[in-house]
């Protein structure tokens, strides 16, 4: 009995290793796809909370199976000049997924088809700019970008687990509007009943083009959340 309880012990002490290595190889792997490159000096960072939520989504990703490419951070300019920040990309053989993650709290209210969207948290009613045409607009440049047609895309709007989606109507298809709860279990679905479009060289030569357009400039970024605030919020 002694030696079995000893074995079991020495098992989910290995089990534990396991895990903190795959959790430090992601947080390298999300630092080299948000710029470019990782060493191990930006193993300090994982107590950078800035980041945390945004690398807590690409370590969820990173463990769904299959062969795939994740990007964070890209830097594109539409056709006005203006630039927009995409938060991350994962590209499978199956489409590209373009993910926003929305730092919301409480209860949300949407609907496809109206310009706002409404948070109720706390007694406070905020609106923001509806987030399945926010990601469209993001969707187009990419696909214009990387000379993809558009319907190869698919939209992922992925909210707080402690949000309450109270209403969000008239999601089109191709969309999905996520709590970080189900995320996993919802683009698994999503993917398992989706035909292969992509072949591992076509994901790994999109993967190359939109590499170049990852740059981490929190300035910019802040004045790319501004303009949509002083554009969209009311």
């Amino acid at each position: 009995m002694l030696r079995l309880i000893g074995l079991l012990v020495i098992f989910y002490k290995i089990a534990v290793i396991n895990v903190k290595i795959f959790f430090v190889w992601s947080f390298l792997k999300f630092f080299k796809a948000s710029k470019g490159d990782a060493t191990w000096k930006d193993i300090g960072k994982l107590f950078d909370i800035s980041i945390y939520s945004e690398f807590m989504t690409f370590y969820l990703l990173d463990k769904i199976p299959g062969y795939k490419r994740l990007l964070t951070r890209l830097h594109l300019e539409k056709e006005d000049k203006t630039e927009i920040v995409i938060d991350l990309v994962m590209i499978t053989k199956k489409g590209i997924y373009v993910i926003q993650p929305k730092e919301r709290k409480g209860e949300i209210k949407g609907d496809q088809d109206k310009m706002q969207w409404v948070e109720n948290h706390d007694g406070e009613h905020n609106q923001f700019y509806n987030p399945i045409w926010l990601n469209d607009t993001y969707i187009d440049v990419l696909s214009k970008t990387a000379d993809i047609p558009k319907e190869s895309f698919l939209s992922v709007i992925l909210f707080k687990a402690k949000c309450q989606l109270k209403e969000v109507k008239n999601v089109p298809r191709g969309v999905l509007v996520l709590k970080r709860e189900d995320f996993v279990e919802k683009i698994t679905e999503d993917l398992d009943r989706r035909e292969d479009i992509l072949s591992e060289e076509d994901i790994d030569a999109i993967f190359r083009k939109l590499k170049t357009y990852i740059k981490l400039d929190n300035k910019i970024e802040e004045e790319h959340f501004r303009n949509i605030e002083e554009k969209f919020i009311l």
